[in-house]
This record gives C-alpha cells, structure tokens and sequence, in this order.
C-alpha cells in the first residue's frame, strides 16, 4: 500500500492598509470563501454530529484533470477554524480520507499589511492534485483582498452619501436579495410606536459584523422593508393596509406580530 504525500505551498500577497480588519472578516465568510474555489463541480450542506451536537457545513466537490485522461474528483466536507484576529484556518475532508487545508494569516511586516496564504494536501492522485494547489491559494488570496477591497470602498460610498434606496421598487429589492445572503428567520412582536427601535435591538448582532443589512416583515395587512447601511437608515418602504410610505415616520404605525427575514448584503450597495 503506497503512503500519501503531503504537498505544501504557500506565498505572500500585498495588502492595501486599510483592509486588514475587513480582510479577515471576508475569509471568515465561508460561503463566500469557497464559491471562490477554482475548479469546483458542485457545491451543497451535509448534516455532521461533533460532540453530541449536530450541525450543517458546506460541502464542496473538486474535479481535476492532468494529461487530458487523468481526473481527479471528490466531495469535501469544509470547516473553518478561526484563530484570533488574524489567522483562519479552512479543513477540507472527504470520506476518501483526502485533506486539504488553506491556512490564512494577516500580518505587518513594517509599515506593509500582507495575507500569507498556505496550502497543503494529503492523499491519493497527489501527482494530479499537485499541479493545481498552488493555483488554489492564489485564487483564493487574489479573492478575498478584492472583495475586502471591494467592501472597504462601500462603506466609505456609504459614510459620504446621503442618498437613500427607494424599497418600494421590487426590482431594487430583488438586486439586493440576489446580493445577500438570509442570516436569520423569526417571528417579531411590534406595539404601535416601537417599531424602530424593535428592528435595531434584533439586527443589531449583526451590525458589528457586516457593513449592510436588509429587514423585511409581514404581518396580516402590514409590511416593511429596511436597508441599514454602516449603522444607518438608508431606505425605509411600509405598506399598511394598501397605503404605501419610504418616510420614516410611517414605521411607528406598524403594529402586530411579524415574520422577519434578516439578510446581510456581501456586495456593493451600487444599484
């Protein structure tokens, strides 16, 4: 029986200095991380038991080819190790027994802000996963500083602008669904006057966390919709009983139990 080779790679990237922070933030994100794998066939969640809990991960499927007639293809389970403020670990395993780790540390060296990326994997067809690894860690670095970059530019749109997003038109807020990803569900009980100071305490877990957040609600005859961007009300839609309203004024009217959507935008708000 032949032994696995271990393979290892790694580099160093440039980063802009005010990134870092948001740099982390980004690879912490594992959804958005691994849709950034290259040569990825298929992506979905499986169910894992650890310590007598169960919970959901990702899954990610690789498929490689070297030669033109030789393939490689397997099904990764993805965890994430999250090592302080400044080091990320991702764990890539499938019941083939194959590993792959990418192992991201943010670091100073002097006045310059750098990501080392590094890459290792252990099992079988090491030959053919060989000639890609190193493209995996670069893909994957050149990624998330972009999209770092990318949110960095958006808060800044966002602290300067003092424009607001009309909600009232469904083909705005279908461009912000399609940018963001559902956090959370739940049930939300509004009395008449408090209803913006109710949606604040239950996003505000995720204020901190990520720079635009969209609130939708419905209850029998009422409805919002909001968008908070960097900490602010960047666009408010009510609907009560037929009667529609973006001031925000309006929001103290709601009353009732609502179901709530929160979703947090992973891209530019630029609509």
């Amino acid at each position: 029986m032949t032994k696995n080779k271990t393979l290892e790679w790694s580099q160093e990237f440039e980063v802009p200095a005010s990134e870092p922070a948001t740099l982390i933030d980004v690879i912490k994100d594992v959804d958005l991380t691994i849709s950034y794998f290259p040569h990825q066939v298929g992506r979905g969640r499986t169910t894992v038991t650890k310590g007598g809990s169960t919970f959901t991960i990702p899954t990610i499927t690789l498929y490689f080819r070297r030669y033109l007639m030789f393939t490689f293809k397997d099904t990764f389970k993805v965890y994430v190790n999250v090592l302080g403020n400044s080091m990320v670990e991702y764990f890539l395993i499938s019941d083939n027994e194959n590993v792959i780790k990418i192992l991201f540390i943010v670091k100073r060296d002097r006045e310059r802000w750098k990501l080392e990326v590094g890459a290792v994997y252990t099992g079988k067809s090491e030959w053919i996963v060989s000639k890609y690894l190193g493209e995996i860690a670069r893909t994957l670095a050149e990624a998330v500083i972009k999209e770092a970059g990318t949110r960095v530019t958006s808060v800044k749109a966002a602290e300067t602008s003092g424009e607001t997003i009309d909600l009232s038109k469904l083909s705005v807020v279908s461009k912000i669904i399609m940018k963001s990803r559902l956090a959370e569900e739940t049930t939300l009980e509004i009395s008449e006057g408090n209803a913006a100071e109710a949606i604040l305490d239950l996003v505000e877990k995720y204020m901190g966390k990520f720079n635009n957040i969209y609130v939708s609600g419905i209850s029998e005859g009422s409805s919002f919709r909001i968008l908070i961007s960097n900490g602010e009300v960047k666009g408010i839609y009510v609907n009560i009983n037929g009667e529609e309203s973006t001031d925000e004024r309006s929001l103290s009217r709601l009353t009732g139990l609502f179901k709530v959507k929160i979703y947090t935008v992973l891209v530019p708000m630029k609509l």
